[in-house]
């Protein structure tokens, strides 16, 4: 999931990391009589079993605005993943496609699989496939529940806002809640900004400098909504935009204290959002991945 949040980073302007959340568990016979605040110590406990299996799609909106010598240019990008993720044996499919408006749109597919001691991802560009050997780790990052654990855990308090009737997800509960101080920026690192941000170590950002840009960045707020029935969110959206914008601000300024050409430019979002969602908790439908794919 890291390589099409990095794309997703690019139409930021480098500024930008997004990730992605988790969900799943066992159903309960109980769960009606249980009180919101039951179904949150709930989900937060059931956060601390890994799925054997999970859908997740994810949508991120972001209205970009740059103006430099006088002239104004906007652009509106949309960027989705479709992903189905299991865990042992390992196997994940991710479709990924961004529309750019006028600039163009482009997408991809990967797939992956552990084999042997070894995991190999297949990547399919515009109907060619790469082949190469990575890590776990790397893999991890289109593991939708690994990092949507972080941003449940990283909250540090929830409050229940109402019980809302979910297209698709039937009644679920609604909860908010807030990162802020040092979490949002751990956050922020784990979730690789800084390997996104990487790019601008050619014009001289020293890691030391982009550290210092994601400290104290103020809040993020999440909205997520929980399936009463397995105690696990089957959505969550945040609204990025502040958060954006802090970070290019400081972006510009850094380069502006380093002596580069930023001048009169600004470069500001008017609009960022991302939506997750997930679904088939421990009951994703299974997949082959093509012999087109394997043959690469």
């Amino acid at each position: 999931m890291k390589r099409w949040k990095q794309t997703a980073s690019l139409v930021l302007a480098g500024a930008l990391a997004l990730a992605l959340t988790a969900c799943g568990g066992p159903s309960d016979p109980d769960r009606t009589q249980r009180t919101p605040e039951e179904v949150l110590a709930q989900t937060l406990e059931n956060s601390q079993t890994p799925l054997e299996s999970l859908s997740a799609t994810a949508a991120v909106q972001v209205d970009l605005e740059v103006q430099a010598d006088g002239q104004t240019q906007t652009t509106q990008t949309t960027t989705s993943a479709d992903m189905v993720y299991f865990s042992d044996p390992f196997k994940l499919r991710a479709e990924t496609s961004t529309d750019m408006g006028e600039l163009g749109s482009f997408s991809a597919t990967v797939y992956a699989q552990q084999e042997g001691d070894g995991y190999t991802m297949y990547t399919d560009v515009g109907g060619q496939w790469f082949r190469e050997t990575t890590s776990l780790e790397l893999l991890e990052q289109y593991n939708a529940s690994t990092e949507m654990n972080t941003y449940l855990n990283s909250t540090q308090e929830w409050t229940f806002q109402q019980e809302e009737e979910l297209d698709g997800e039937g009644n679920t509960l609604k909860f908010s809640g807030t990162v802020t101080g040092s979490q949002i920026s751990a956050l922020m690192e784990e979730s690789g900004v800084l390997d996104s941000l990487g790019t601008l170590q050619q014009l001289g950002v020293s890691a030391e400098n982009l550290q210092g840009i994601l400290q104290d960045l103020g809040s993020l707020t999440i909205q997520m909504w929980v399936d009463p029935e397995v105690c696990r969110p089957v959505r969550y959206e945040m609204d990025m935009t502040e958060l954006s914008n802090t970070l290019m601000e400081r972006l510009l300024s850094t380069l502006a204290g380093m002596g580069e050409p930023v001048g009169d430019v600004s470069i500001r979002y008017p609009q960022v959002l991302v939506t997750v969602t997930c679904s088939d908790f421990n009951a994703a439908p299974d997949f082959e991945i093509p012999a087109e794919a394997l043959e690469s």
